[in-house]
């Protein structure tokens, strides 16, 4: 019970945590705009309801147009070479961070992601669990993380022969769907 309630609060503080920066993020974004805006201010009457909306939205549209450059921006070889430095190099070392960035390719539904992250169902002595494929190994193993339930953020990861993996033909947004209800609906997943 103990163990449930440390996962269930870890699984919460690593959801909320990206969340909330991006709230910070766009608060001070938006701060920061608006002292930008601060020269318009002799142009637009801020002491009126109608300056006031055309201040907001000037800073929105100044906002869509910051993202839409940051876009292109990131698309490009010099922004991805940087991305994927930061990842290799910081994002890797934290212990729970190829798990969630498994989970969320999986929502994008990146090529990627479903090459690393497979749900497939592996067989133990006398029963079956669904978990995700990571890699093969030159040896004949698959390495497996068995998440779980109904918190797919902790698990284990385990060396399984070959022979006892079945890949499952269902994405990883269903399989982890199916963790967090408990195995509810497994009837039409595995198959």
């Amino acid at each position: 019970m103990i163990k449930y309630i440390k996962n269930t609060i870890i699984g919460g503080v690593l959801f909320l945590i990206p969340i909330m920066l991006l709230v910070i993020i766009v608060i001070k974004f938006i701060s920061f705009l608006i002292l930008l805006a601060k020269p318009l201010e002799k142009l637009i009457p801020l002491d009126s309801i109608g300056g006031i909306a055309v201040a907001n939205i000037l800073v929105v549209l100044l906002l869509v147009i910051i993202c839409f450059l940051a876009g292109i921006l990131s698309t490009g070889k010099i922004m991805t070479k940087i991305q994927n430095g930061i990842e290799n190099k910081i994002l890797k070392k934290l212990p729970a961070y190829p798990i969630i960035k498994g989970f969320m390719d999986g929502i994008s539904t990146t090529k990627k992601a479903s090459e690393n992250f497979i749900p497939v169902l592996v067989s133990f002595d006398d029963s079956e669990q669904l978990c995700f494929e990571i890699e093969e190994t030159s040896n004949n193993k698959v390495v497996v993380y068995v998440p779980g339930a109904p918190s797919p953020w902790s698990g284990t990861v385990l060396y399984i022969d070959k022979s006892r993996i079945k890949r499952l033909n269902i994405s990883i947004n269903e399989a982890v769907g199916n963790i967090q209800g408990l195995g509810l609906g497994s009837q039409n997943l595995i198959k």
